[in-house]
């Protein structure tokens, strides 16, 4: 019998276990990785504006002139190809001038201050990169609407992990809530599930995150059927582990007395004093006497009668 008890006890304090880890690890994760993704995709989106607003332009120009390009190639006119290498030597002509006057502005900019050389150089290399990030894109097909997505759904999913989290780690010590905690597990599978789909599909899935979402929800479930089962044994019991220590016996209060009681109480108390003191005092006055009295023997002995007869006896006259 003490065997099963202490199975039994095992069971539930490693549902318990598993079902607080994985939430606090679930809420942690949370935050300080999907949370971070969503804030990279939106600078991400917030840098290819910024350069789209200092290029007004350009990637129109260099959809038109692909357009000319490859309309002149299939009708094979030579002057409508010199016409398209003339504009593309102009734009050539035009970049370099381009890059001449940023070089002369971050020569004046590094004349002034090193934190501005700083930042001119943090932009300037910000400029060089867009290009190519945003030709990235076109290859993998995303465009600047997937980025705001991929944003959103991290911080959408940074809401639905932390309150499933706090739910489960709230009741992860209480066996009659075994069928509520099952129920949110489920419904936070359904919402990883679609997450990683989404990610998928706009080819941002980390082989790593996938890997955590499978573990995390696997510690989920073995805690939450755990739960379940102990539910079904006794759907009676509250607790999986009794982590309240027993209380302490108390002595019992001492009776409430009122202040009109108490007074009486005191003045009885002193008027048996003071009779005390008035005894002691006769007690002084009047000492008793410590001499003893000797007893007196009233009767006389049947020896001593004839010497009292003699010596009682009345003279004769001679």
């Amino acid at each position: 019998m003490d065997s099963d008890k202490l199975r039994e006890a095992k069971y539930a304090m490693n549902a318990r276990m598993f079902l607080l880890i994985a939430s606090i690890v679930l809420i942690v994760n949370s935050i300080s990785t999907t949370m971070m993704d969503g804030i990279k995709w939106f600078n991400i989106v917030g840098i290819i504006e910024d350069y789209d607003a200092e290029h007004p332009g350009e990637e129109e120009a260099e959809d038109t002139a692909a357009v000319k390009a490859a309309e002149d190639a299939v009708s094979g006119d030579t002057d409508a190809v010199e016409e398209t290498g003339n504009t593309a030597a102009e734009a050539a002509d035009k970049e370099e001038d381009i890059a001449a006057e940023e070089t002369a502005e971050a020569d004046k900019a590094e004349d002034t201050t090193a934190g501005e050389t700083a930042a001119d150089a943090g932009e300037e290399s910000r400029e060089i990169d867009v290009p190519a990030l945003k030709k990235d894109m076109k290859t993998l097909g995303i465009s600047i609407n997937d980025l705001r997505i991929l944003g959103f759904a991290c911080i959408f999913m940074v809401i639905i992990r932390c309150v499933a989290g706090a739910a489960i780690l709230r009741f992860s010590n209480r066996v009659d809530k075994a069928p509520f905690i099952l129920k949110t597990v489920i419904g936070l599978t359904a919402f990883e599930a679609a997450y990683v789909i989404l990610t998928f599909l706009k080819r941002a899935l980390f082989l790593g995150a996938l890997i955590y979402t499978v573990l995390i929800l696997v510690f989920l479930y073995i805690g939450a059927f755990r739960m379940k089962k102990l539910h079904e044994a006794d759907p009676d019991r509250i607790l999986a582990v009794n982590t309240q220590r027993p209380a302490k016996p108390q002595a019992a209060p001492a009776p409430k007395i009122s202040i009109r009681a108490r007074a009486m109480m005191n003045k009885v108390e002193t008027d048996e004093a003071d009779a005390g003191t008035d005894g002691a005092a006769v007690g002084e006055e009047y000492p008793a006497s410590d001499a003893v009295e000797e007893p007196v023997n009233e009767s006389d002995d049947a020896a001593d009668a004839p010497q009292n007869e003699t010596e009682h006896e009345e003279d004769q006259p001679e």
